[in-house]
């Protein structure tokens, strides 16, 4: 009670002696140098101060001052966010031995960036053999969690596959295949993503409802397959459902106790290709984040690709818009960069405009700890090797990212960085085209 009486008697008199200084103020301006400059203002605020310093104690001394020096940004959410990038060299022949240069995309991509990835995802079709424990190692051994977009087809195959149709999944005929994964998956140990049959509701898949499939044989082969990997003991195991942003079919969706992360894809084609023209980050993913914060709302959410042309507008610009955009949708969890030449040239080259403000947009958002989703801060230093008790927790085990693309273009791992405080903008994009 004291305290607030106090409180509240320093104010009035700092009202009456601003009124008094400046007859002409409304009333006090943070911010307003008047406030602070030499003159009785100045001496009232002095001697005001002392007495809340005395009034108040040691307690509340301590209390303020961490108060004003706690950083600005958003709370505790902040753990969970990640970034993660595309590599294509991983989805080359699954039973090749690991080599060095196959992570030579990433060491790249962390150049430009500035930031070390935390997931790393590769694409793999169902003629491929379960993961080698090399290449699982080999990218665990970055302080990353293997992503693995598992595509029912073979992917030198002409479209339309009959021999992978969603019907033979729900009948069981790959629960032979289905649990070699799942025991492979298991015996690594450590968290992973498995990315089923992405973007089900995009017309270039044999697993997608263009190809005759049905939203709920969808729902019925995915669930079918994840009854498979829980026979076979592989809870470490995390499950990405991640539909095109552009058309979301919830008829897919698979149900909130057989999904961990819901991952969402969209690129700027911009001038290179024929989609739509050049697009903002908010036309096209607005919708879908909006649409998803209503119908799963406890899910984390996932940009699993997401790219842009660097032709037909301002490329740094829309990196920036791209993040402004993710704080305004605090269900974001991940932001994963295709970071593959494919259609366009998608990817971030270091040292260049586009990489400053991919790295500055990092820094706004406050990415946090590599690997174990444990809330403390990453001090910045990469992992030599992850933590053994590296577990993600209950409530967190959904937090890390997936990814995407076709089997020959693979996907993509998660970046963290250190918190920071809030970097300036780059007053060159000001104004610009996002």
């Amino acid at each position: 009670m004291l305290g607030a009486c106090t409180y509240a008697a320093a104010a009035a008199a700092l009202v009456l002696l601003h009124r008094r200084e400046n007859p002409r103020a409304s009333g006090l301006t943070i911010g307003d140098r008047r406030l602070v400059s030499s003159g009785p203002v100045a001496a009232a605020t002095v001697v005001l101060v002392s007495l809340l310093v005395a009034l108040q104690g040691p307690t509340s001394v301590r209390s303020a001052t961490t108060k004003h020096a706690a950083p600005v940004g958003p709370p505790a959410a902040v753990a969970q966010r990640r970034i993660g990038l595309s590599v294509g060299l991983l989805s080359q022949n699954e039973a090749q031995p690991m080599r060095p240069g196959m992570l030579a995309e990433v060491r790249s991509f962390e150049r430009a960036a500035g930031a070390r990835p935390g997931v790393v995802t590769w694409f793999s079709d169902w003629v491929q053999p379960p993961p080698r424990l090399d290449r699982l190692r080999a990218v665990a051994a970055l302080g990353a969690v293997p992503q693995i977009t598992w595509e029912p087809r073979d992917h030198r195959a002409p479209r339309r596959q009959r021999r992978f149709r969603l019907e033979r999944i729900v009948r069981g005929d790959f629960d032979a295949y289905a649990t070699a994964w799942a025991r492979r998956l298991r015996q690594h140990g450590g968290p992973e993503i498995l990315r089923f049959a992405h973007e089900m509701n995009h017309h270039a898949y044999t697993w997608g409802t263009a190809e005759g499939n049905r939203p709920g044989t969808y729902v019925t082969a995915w669930r079918h397959l994840r009854a498979v990997f829980a026979r076979a003991g592989a809870t470490n195991v995390q499950w990405d459902w991640s539909p095109a942003a552009s058309n979301l079919d919830w008829r897919s969706y698979p149900g909130d106790d057989v999904v961990d992360v819901i991952g969402l894809t969209a690129f700027n084609g911009g001038s290179d290709l024929n989609w739509n023209g050049w697009r903002s980050p908010g036309e096209m993913f607005d919708r879908a984040l909006d649409e998803t914060a209503r119908r799963a709302p406890d899910k984390p959410v996932e940009i699993s690709e997401v790219a842009s042309s660097p032709n037909g507008g301002n490329r740094p610009a829309w990196i920036d818009r791209l993040f402004r955009l993710v704080r305004e949708h605090p269900q974001v969890r991940t932001v994963s960069w295709f970071n593959i030449d494919k259609q366009a040239s998608w990817r971030l080259v270091p040292d260049s405009p586009e990489s400053r403000a991919f790295r500055e947009g990092l820094a706004d958002w406050r990415v946090r700890s590599p690997r174990c989703d444990d809330g403390r801060p990453f001090a910045g230093r990469p992992l030599r090797r992850p933590p053994a008790d590296c577990r993600p927790a209950p409530a967190a085990r959904a937090a890390f990212a997936p990814a995407r693309a076709d089997v020959s273009t693979p996907s993509l791992p998660r970046i963290y960085l250190p918190p920071a405080a809030t970097s300036p903008r780059n007053a060159a994009n000001a104004g610009l085209r996002e």
